[in-house]
């Protein structure tokens, strides 16, 4: 009897080279350093010391304003208030109307308003009662005495028209009808002209922020928009 072939001289069969180049390149396996500032939570200042104001038009009804004022500028204008004027100051926007006005004129303005804001809150709706017209406005102190004390002066807007456009464009031409349907304002029975006062008694007391101020309720007689 043959005796059985020992593990070591078991030869393993050859792999045959299939004369091909490899396609899989082996890859060393780097350790994974940790960044040091990993973890580190950043968030964005809440002010920038820009002193400045921004208006902006929300619709034909509402404008929106924004702020950023240091408190560097802050105490240099009450360092400018006579000790005397300082009594119950407090912070307020002042709306301007300067349709027709040009920048050159800035200061002029047709009439204006005054509304009472928090200041901490950094931004503020304001309602107003005229549509289409050049609006500014300015963040300031305004003491017991009625006297202001402006901080800062915005950009000025122009209010959008409310309703159909004049413009007329056969290809995108709306039945006035129509129009209302999609905002929502057409009831039947109703003519065009009162479905388009309902849709702009809608816009004037719509509120989008609880951070809103309405301007008519502010008007004096001799400023009010005219």
């Amino acid at each position: 009897m043959k005796k059985p072939l020992s593990k070591s001289a078991v030869s393993k069969p050859k792999k045959r080279k299939s004369g091909r180049p490899s396609l899989v390149k082996k890859v060393k396996k780097k350790k994974i350093v940790p960044c040091p500032r990993q973890g580190i939570k950043r968030s964005l200042p809440i002010k920038y010391g820009d002193n400045c104001i921004v208006l902006l038009p929300r619709d034909p009804w509402w404008v929106y304003s924004y702020w950023d004022i240091s408190q560097k500028k802050i105490d240099e204008i009450i360092s400018l208030i006579p000790d005397r004027q300082r009594r119950n100051l407090r912070w307020i926007l002042r709306l301007y109307d300067v349709t027709g006005i040009n920048e050159a004129e800035s200061r002029k303005q047709h009439s204006f308003f005054d509304v009472d804001i928090n200041f901490e809150a950094s931004n503020w709706y304001i309602n107003i009662n005229q549509t289409e017209r050049a609006l500014c406005v300015e963040i300031g102190l305004k003491n017991s005495a009625g006297k202001f004390f402006p901080v800062a002066r915005s950009n000025v807007v122009k209010m959008p028209y409310c309703g159909v456009s004049s413009r007329i464009d056969e290809e995108w031409t709306l039945p006035e009808g129509d129009y209302f349907k999609i905002l929502g304002a057409y009831e039947l029975g109703k003519s065009s002209l009162e479905m388009k006062a309902r849709f702009e008694e809608f816009m004037k007391h719509q509120v989008s922020s609880p951070l809103a101020s309405w301007g008519s309720a502010f008007l004096v007689k001799e400023e009010s928009f005219k």
